[in-house]
């Protein structure tokens, strides 16, 4: 008896529960987001229990790009691609990826602008190739529109209800697609921090998040980054997870990073716990749910050993969560 309190320290059933829990028998995936092949060598010195890279296509670049743009259309570039998963292959990492967030080889991408969504749909279609052909798992962190970046404005910040409009009808086109086409893909709209002098992202707002999902094909959903909610004053992680009940989406993806707030700006630095409110809570869901944790580390800042540390310290929890849930449901 004194030993099941002990274990029940750790378990604590998620809420409000989303569709599809319990998720028999899929594994629990912990990694690290992958900006080029310097990420690897990182993930490989470091030697740490990682199981799964979020590819970011847009930090490919030069003789490393995954894309290609040719008179407006996007083509793989097989030849690096199938270097790349051959030798995630080789690391016994499975692989997902982020959507580029403004641009893709001098070409913009930003899906509140109409004039974007033809190239925008050219990419999607590579990149499902690119799924297919890999087994990649089904999810694509997808950015809302960007207003504004490094002082630049896009679209106008009156016009945000219009950008907003505009990504809704790109979804709609994508879906589209996707039926007809049987797309192998799960879309997470990411949460985004609050605009300062620099930055405009849409996404810090609930209303923001429930205008993209109210009426957008089911396979759009959410992936919750954990170091945005600490800069954003007004979406928290519950407000987020109630839109999910009452829209009957899901949470395929999670962000794990911290910062130390408003004033220090995205950090991207490893999950220790001081700046993450519900840190247990982010794991437990993660194990009940099967939700991928990718942490997104600042590699200039921390070192291999650091990362491997953190990332066993975050493994001994989830299973010791999952230890507790099958004691208790199965």
């Amino acid at each position: 008896m004194d030993a099941v309190k002990v274990r029940l320290n750790y378990y604590r059933k998620v809420k409000p529960s989303l569709p599809g829990w319990p998720i028999g028998g899929q594994p629990m995936h912990v990694g690290m987001h992958c900006r080029g092949t310097h990420d690897l060598r990182f993930i490989e010195d470091s030697h740490a229990p990682v199981s799964i890279v979020e590819i970011k296509p847009d930090k490919f670049v030069g003789k490393d790009k995954l894309f290609y743009s040719r008179r407006g259309e996007f083509h793989r570039h097989r030849k690096n691609q199938k270097k790349l998963f051959r030798e995630l292959k080789g690391m016994d990492l499975a692989a997902q990826t982020h959507f580029p967030i403004k641009v893709l080889e001098e070409q913009s991408l930003n899906p509140g602008i109409t004039e974007d969504h033809p190239a925008i749909i050219s990419l999607f279609k590579a990149l499902v190739r690119t799924i297919q052909e890999y087994d990649m798992l089904h999810n694509v962190t997808f950015h809302p529109p960007t207003l504004m970046w490094g002082g630049r404005w896009y679209i106008h910040e009156n016009d945000a209800g219009r950008a907003l409009d505009n990504t809704k009808r790109l979804l709609g086109k994508l879906g589209d697609i996707s039926q007809k086409q049987s797309w192998p893909i799960r879309l997470g709209i990411e949460n985004q921090a609050d605009p300062t002098p620099n930055s405009f992202g849409l996404g810090y707002l609930p209303t923001h998040i429930r205008a993209l999902l109210t009426g957008s094909p089911n396979w759009v959903n959410v992936t919750i980054d954990s170091g945005h909610r600490n800069l954003c004053q007004r979406l928290s992680v519950s407000e987020i997870l109630y839109i999910l009940a009452d829209l009957n989406r899901e949470l395929i993806n999670l962000h794990f990073h911290e910062n130390q707030g408003i004033q220090a700006g995205d950090e991207h630095r490893l999950p220790l716990g001081a700046h993450i409110h519900g840190y247990i809570n982010y794991l437990n869901r993660a194990v009940q749910e099967r939700v991928p944790i990718i942490i997104e580390v600042n590699t200039r800042v921390h070192n291999p050993i650091e990362f491997a540390l953190i990332v066993g310290g975050i493994r001994y929890y989830m299973e010791k969560i999952e230890e507790e849930r099958r004691a208790l449901y199965e």
